[in-house]
């Protein structure tokens, strides 16, 4: 694990733009009613004068079901088909229409957060990729709702990065809309490892507001190559 955490540094110090470098490990377990991840805080490199949180435990529930149509729909979408979108597009309004039983904000659940990160993650399959798009397709059509929703949702970034069908996930959102304490607009990678020291896991790189001028998947494609230039397995 030290010698993970000296290259987590090298890198990040490599590249003024990064904030930090989380390695998350996770599994998944799911029975016919249910599917469930577990992500677990395995270790972090933070840069000096910088903040940043990590999840030190989290569980991910949803219906197997729901699990089960999502995986279906992405499959689906990779195809040739000319309606290869259909089954993706199908389960967006269809979560939407069980996100119209919030009535206020205090209303939200758990589920109503995974559901709406789930919508979030279609529409980034779908090519729609900036939040004001989002917004105008989104089905909760009280502001105050969308709001709070959105602001849950940077919880299921992660989440989204491991449902994700392929290893690179980019998000961000912007301090600003949910604090209104400053403009800092961080964008977060994710990359999804089928193995790293013995661990399924996912690293979280986190970039500053200054990220958005370098190639980001470039920036992945790099890390990947430093962790099988030392044995590494991803």
């Amino acid at each position: 694990m030290e010698y993970l955490f000296d290259l987590l540094k090298q890198f990040a110090e490599l590249h003024p733009s990064i904030v930090g470098i989380q390695f998350y490990s996770y599994y998944l377990q799911r029975d016919a009613d249910n599917t469930s991840i577990k992500l677990n805080h395995e270790l972090s490199y933070i840069m000096e004068n910088k903040n940043m949180n990590a999840l030190q435990q989290q569980y991910y529930n949803m219906p197997s079901e729901l699990h089960k149509k999502f995986l279906d729909g992405s499959y689906q979408y990779r195809g040739t088909a000319e309606d290869n979108d259909k089954k993706l597009i199908d389960l967006y309004f269809e979560i939407g229409e069980g996100l119209e039983e919030i009535k206020e904000p205090k209303d939200i659940r758990s589920n109503h957060i995974i559901n709406f990160g789930l919508q979030i993650l279609i529409l980034d399959m779908l090519g729609e990729k900036d939040t004001e798009n989002k917004q105008k397709v989104a089905l909760v059509e009280n502001d105050e709702l969308e709001t709070e929703l959105f602001k849950s949702s940077r919880r299921t970034g992660i989440l989204r990065g491991i449902l994700y069908d392929k290893m690179f996930y980019q998000f961000s959102y912007s301090k600003q809309s949910f604090t209104g304490l400053d403009k800092v607009e961080r964008i977060y990678l994710t990359i999804k490892m089928k193995s790293i020291i013995g661990k399924q896991g996912i690293m979280v790189i986190t970039l500053d507001d200054q990220g958005k001028y370098i190639d980001v998947t470039q920036l992945g494609v790099d890390f990947v190559q430093m962790l099988f230039d030392h044995d590494l397995d991803a």
